[in-house]
């Protein structure tokens, strides 16, 4: 991470004496009574720029909301076509017909469980990290493992 000097720190709260960059936009850093840590930018940003992406701490979905939308245990996103979905929260026996069936900007690919369980993905990319994170070793679809011996 590229850093330089401040030189127009504002004149209330603790400033960092290095600014990073971060994705190209100079920030700094100011403690704001009432909000934590901010970071300011230092120079003008383009509207829709990034500025800072980070993996939260913890994603969930929220409670029963698996019985109501199909999402990759991983990252949430969408998986599967909207009728996929419909078929999915209205409980019906098969997906209805929809005008959109089968056009790639709705559809949103899903992987099953290389193992078996009823787990799903949005990609292999998802499934290995799951695999080698959370999933793996509890993955009804795995075989069992036998207990270790105490000494």
């Amino acid at each position: 991470m590229a850093e330089r000097l401040v030189s127009d720190a504002p004149t209330k709260g603790v400033v960092y004496a290095l600014t990073p960059t971060i994705n190209s936009v100079p920030v700094h850093t100011v403690r704001k009574p009432g909000r934590g840590r901010c970071l300011i930018a230092a120079e003008g940003v383009s509207a829709g720029a990034t500025v800072l992406e980070e993996m939260p701490l913890i994603a969930l979905p929220l409670p029963d909301s698996t019985e109501h939308a199909l999402l990759c245990d991983v990252c949430l996103r969408d998986i599967g076509s909207p009728a996929e979905h419909i078929q999915h929260a209205a409980e019906l026996d098969s997906p209805p017909v929809l005008p959109i069936d089968g056009d790639p900007d709705f559809d949103c690919r899903r992987v099953e469980c290389s193992r078996g369980c009823d787990a799903q993905f949005c990609s292999r990319e998802c499934e290995a990290l799951a695999q080698a994170t959370f999933h793996g070793p509890l993955c009804p679809g795995a075989e069992p493992q036998a207990p270790h011996a105490e000494a």
